[in-house]
């Protein structure tokens, strides 16, 4: 199986949507720091994986704007 998705027109087949934030938005760094020095995990809202799958998805990002065509996000 391919472990990477084609993103065309912006959006891979499946992809949910994101809810708009209207509310205050949380400091991620400041809890990504408070959940290190409690060694508090629960802290953290998301897994190290969703975090490298975001990751991927600014790099295909920036890719295909520098080449102007789709590129392909890794899926681990």
């Amino acid at each position: 199986a391919s472990h990477f998705l084609a993103c065309t027109n912006g959006y891979p087949a499946g992809a949910a949507a994101v809810p708009v934030i209207t509310g205050p938005i949380p400091d991620i760094d400041a809890s990504f720091v408070k959940a290190i020095e409690l060694r508090d995990a629960s802290l953290i809202q998301s897994t190290y994986e969703d975090g490298l799958r975001s990751a991927a998805v600014c790099l295909a990002a920036n890719r295909s704007a520098l080449s102007g065509k789709p590129e392909q996000v890794w899926l681990g």
